[in-house]
C-alpha cells in the first residue's frame, strides 16, 4: 500500500524520491494556456496540475506562475530575495551562475542556506561546472561564520543502499512560509534572459506556511546523515572526478522562437502535496478528476511500464 504524504512527513513510511506537487486554483490572472493543466509523469519528475484535489490546506492563499525559460529567471531570483531568515534548496542540478550570485547574496544578508544536491546524477558524476559553483557557494558559506549553512550531496558507493534511485527534486522553501517548486533544475538551461531558448517547464511560488512545513521536514529528512546515503560537504570538491561532464547552458544566448509569457498570479483554493515514488495513486485521481478535457505536456510517457501497460496511459485513454 502506498504511503501518503503526510505519512511520509510524519515518519510513519520514509518517501523514495521526490516530490510531486497539485494545485486547485480560485481565481487567478495572466497564467496562460500552459496553466490549464500540465502532469509531469517522468519517474521522479514534479506535478503541477491546475484542479481542486481534496486536501486538509482548505483555504485560499496567494500562488504566482511561471513557465520556463519565458519569465524563469525573474521568477526564481525574485523568489530567492524573499528569504530573509533561511532558505532551503533541493535540487537535482545547481549549474545557475545567477542562481549562485542571488544565494550567496542572501548568505551575505545574514540568511542561513542550506542545499541538498544530488551527486550520482545519470552522468555518474555532477560535472567540472556545477563542482565548481558548490565549491563558490562552500567558500561564501564559510566566509560568513555562519555554522548553521550546509551543503549535501546524496551519493553513495552502493547505490543499492540508497533510499531513492534519484534525488530528483526541484523546490525552495523560504523561511519556513513559502515554497517554491519547479519541475526545472536551477541550470542555465532554464534559468536564461528574457527572450533567450531554453526548456520548457514551469514554476509555482506558493504563500503557504503548511505547505512549507510539509517541505521543511522533507528535507531534514531526505538530508539526513544517519542514513548513511547523504554526505556534506567540507571541503572543497577537487578531488572528485567529474565523468560525463555535459556542458552546461547548451541554448545559452540562443533566442527564443515563442512569445514569452508573464508571471501569473492568483488565490489557490486547495493544494495537496504528492511525493514520488509513491505518487501513482495521486496521479491517477488526478487524472480522473478531469470531466470535459484532459491537457498533458511531458519529455517522455512510455506506453510500457517492464512487462505490463502503463497505469498512467491506462487512465489517459479510458
Amino acid at each position: 500500500m502506498e504511503s501518503s504524504a503526510l505519512d511520509q512527513i510524519e515518519g510513519r513510511q520514509p518517501a523514495k524520491t521526490k516530490d510531486t506537487f497539485s494545485v486547485g486554483h480560485k481565481h487567478s490572472k495572466n497564467i496562460g494556456d500552459f496553466m490549464r493543466l500540465t502532469l509531469g509523469f517522468c519517474q521522479t519528475l514534479l506535478l503541477f496540475a491546475v484542479i481542486a484535489l481534496s486536501s486538509s490546506l482548505s483555504y485560499a492563499f496567494p500562488g504566482k506562475f511561471a513557465v520556463a525559460p519565458d519569465s524563469s529567471r525573474e521568477f526564481v531570483l525574485s523568489a530567492i530575495q524573499l528569504a530573509h531568515e533561511e532558505l532551503l534548496i533541493n535540487v537535482y542540478e545547481l549549474k545557475s551562475q545567477d542562481v549562485l550570485e542571488a544565494v550567496t547574496e542572501r548568505i551575505s544578508a545574514g540568511v542561513t542556506v542550506k542545499v541538498l544536491i544530488e551527486a550520482q546524477p545519470t552522468t555518474g558524476h555532477i560535472t567540472d561546472g556545477e563542482m565548481e559553483l558548490i565549491n563558490k557557494l562552500s567558500q561564501a558559506m564559510h566566509d560568513s561564520g555562519n555554522q548553521n549553512h550546509h551543503i549535501f550531496l546524496m551519493k553513495a558507493d552502493d547505490r543499492k543502499s540508497r533510499r531513492f534511485r534519484f534525488d530528483h527534486a526541484k523546490y525552495m522553501v523560504l523561511d519556513g512560509k513559502q515554497a517554491l517548486v519547479s519541475s526545472d533544475n536551477f541550470s542555465d538551461n532554464s534559468i536564461v534572459k528574457p527572450g533567450e531558448a531554453g526548456d520548457r517547464g514551469w514554476m509555482v511560488l506558493l504563500n503557504n506556511a503548511e505547505l512549507a512545513a510539509q517541505l521543511h521536514a522533507m528535507f531534514i529528512s531526505d538530508s539526513d546523515l544517519s542514513h548513511g546515503d547523504v554526505e556534506e560537504v567540507t571541503e572543497p570538491l577537487s578531488s572528485l572526478a567529474a565523468r560525463g561532464h555535459r556542458k552546461a547552458g547548451m541554448l545559452a544566448g540562443r533566442k527564443s522562437a515563442t512569445p514569452n509569457k508573464d508571471v501569473g498570479e492568483g488565490e489557490i483554493e486547495k493544494v495537496n502535496l504528492i511525493t514520488s515514488p509513491d505518487s501513482l495513486d495521486g496521479l491517477l485521481k488526478s487524472i480522473a478528476l478531469a470531466r470535459t478535457h484532459l491537457e498533458v505536456e511531458e519529455l517522455d510517457l512510455p506506453n510500457h511500464w517492464k512487462d505490463e501497460t502503463s497505469p498512467l496511459v491506462s487512465a489517459l485513454i479510458d
